[in-house]
């Protein structure tokens, strides 16, 4: 007896997109709901996975609030490259701050700041340098913070539980998609199958 090779495509954003068509597609049809809405996702959850549309609205818990009472009541230090720059290169007005010397460094605000702390004014970031603990505080304090449960802004569009794999889309299914690079085509494929058995 022969044996009998399957041989799938390499994992592309194609094979994905055809995948997650095919899951909505699905789950549509199990609702009874129109399918041509397909592309853009469609909410469900059972053992297996989760799917949902890309959410356009805002924050419905406390996590937004909260990273803006931080960020008002903790700045940078005044000796810092980002306090120095913005005292030098901009000015404030009736709104707030505007640009007050022109864009690329014209004024020459970059390199005085620059020289003054040693950084190459070619360093990406010249506008946003941190000399002092302020960035590294903020990110160990949203480190701390998570969106809640039912707050749709940080959740993924698709997510299968035992592998952990997780897929993000703008819109609809394909555009600007994210989803890991270093899984095989064989996970994929036997992910797929499991997903849609479970659609019931």
């Amino acid at each position: 007896m022969t044996d009998i090779k399957l041989l799938f495509p390499i994992v592309t954003d194609q094979l994905i997109n055809q995948m997650m068509y095919a899951i909505a597609e699905t789950i549509l049809q199990y609702k009874g709901e129109p399918t041509d809405l397909y592309s853009y996702g469609t909410y469900y959850k059972n053992d297996i996975f989760e799917m949902r549309p890309f959410y356009w609205g805002d924050c419905t818990c406390d996590y937004e609030p909260t990273v803006a009472k931080w960020e008002k009541e903790n700045d940078h230090d005044p000796t810092c490259y980002q306090t120095i720059f913005h005292e030098m290169h901009y000015k404030k007005d009736d709104y707030g701050f505007k640009e007050g010397h022109g864009f690329n460094d014209e004024c020459g605000c970059v390199a005085t700041v620059c020289a003054m702390f040693k950084i190459s004014p070619d360093a990406p970031g010249s506008y946003v340098h941190c000399t002092c603990m302020h960035d590294i505080n903020t990110a160990n304090f949203l480190n701390t913070l998570s969106h809640s449960e039912s707050c749709e802004v940080d959740k993924p569009n698709f997510k299968h539980y035992n592998s952990g794999i997780e897929i993000n889309w703008y819109k609809y299914i394909g555009r600007d998609m994210e989803y890991p690079d270093d899984i095989s085509t064989d996970v994929w494929i036997n992910m797929f199958e499991k997903c849609m058995r479970s659609i019931k």
